[in-house]
């Protein structure tokens, strides 16, 4: 398990692989979490190549979650 302080923080990757998964239509999916401090964060990726790119940020018990969301330069 590789680990990493930042801002005194210790940040270790507990999952080993990164899960990633083509859906359909170059749509891709990935999963990966990390321990940061004592709780665990989940990660979810969803990358759409030709619209924009969605994160979902969380704990396992889904008490904090985060959406970020970016939009392509070109809008047509």
């Amino acid at each position: 398990m590789a680990s990493t302080v930042v801002n005194s923080e210790t940040i270790e990757n507990i999952s080993s692989d990164i899960d990633q998964l083509t859906v359909a239509n170059g749509i891709k999916v990935t999963q990966f979490s990390r321990r940061i401090a004592d709780q665990s964060i989940l990660y979810q990726i969803i990358r759409y190549p030709d619209r924009c790119l969605f994160i979902w940020i969380g704990t396992p018990s889904c008490d904090m979650s985060n959406l970020a969301m970016t939009m392509p330069m070109n809008l047509s």
